[in-house]
């Protein structure tokens, strides 16, 4: 095939330009006249008017995609051979027992507790074994599946023996904390020292035992001198006010506080 001369290639690009020159001055006059032809017979879209506001990201319907395929539609038949196809690195297909086995919660929360129940079972015989002071009077693991009932008799009472002895062990360690405590109590009562401890002693508004006594004895005469003073000395009191009737009252506490 023989390529145009370069006067063929000039005389068309002269044309085209005629072409376009005449487009652009005629395309304005063109397009004015085809709306005006059009412009009688239009109808302007009115769109349904929404029940509420409804953003684009929430839309009234979810529309979802249709699954695309390249090609006729499935048949009944072959869709049915899709849910029962085994496909490899995927999952079981329907009505398998490797689909409910994987999808059951039932199965999924007996593994679960049977894992949980065997481990606190397994760590709760270990540190019965470990601790338990009696472990010379326990049945020979060999009689468990011989003797199941006397095994496990024997083995109650072992822990019941255990768990009397731990309450014991706990008493008598608790006994010795309260005498120890008495005795430290009386050491520092023949000697003149405070029962208080040093912090305590250290903190501010603290006062000794002898102080609160004496406090506690003048706050008693306080009350009795206050109890036998007349009407006119009550008055004077703080933290009491006398009422237009003449009668000594307190002044009203909100909560009791304030």
């Amino acid at each position: 095939m023989s390529l145009p001369s370069a006067s063929r290639v000039a005389q068309f690009q002269r044309s085209a330009g005629r072409q376009l020159r005449f487009q652009t001055f005629a395309c304005p006059w063109l397009q004015s006249r085809r709306t005006k032809t059009t412009n009688a017979n239009y109808e302007p879209i009115v769109l349904e008017k929404p029940d509420r506001f409804r953003p684009p990201s929430h839309p009234q319907r979810i529309v979802k995609p249709k699954p695309k395929i390249y090609g006729p539609d499935l048949t009944a038949q072959q869709k049915m051979e899709h849910k029962t196809k085994q496909y490899p690195h995927l999952m079981p297909p329907e009505d398998s027992f490797m689909h409910w086995f994987l999808h059951s919660r039932w199965i999924h929360m007996w593994i679960t507790l049977s894992v949980l129940m065997s481990a606190a079972t397994y760590v709760f015989v270990q540190d019965f074994y470990q601790t338990t002071p009696y472990m010379d009077l326990l049945p020979p693991k060999s009689e468990f599946l011989s003797h199941p009932f006397s095994f496990m008799g024997q083995y109650l009472q072992v822990y019941k023996m255990t768990v009397i002895y731990n309450s014991e062990q706990v008493a008598e360690l608790r006994r010795k904390k309260i005498e120890d405590a008495e005795k430290q109590k009386e050491y520092r009562r023949a000697h003149g020292l405070p029962n208080e401890p040093y912090i305590l002693r250290k903190l501010p508004g603290y006062k000794d035992e002898v102080e609160r006594e004496a406090a506690k004895k003048e706050a008693a005469v306080v009350a009795e001198a206050n109890a036998d003073a007349s009407p006119t000395a009550a008055a004077d009191v703080p933290g009491r006010f006398k009422s237009f009737e003449g009668k000594i009252e307190s002044p009203k506490k909100w909560f009791g506080i304030w």
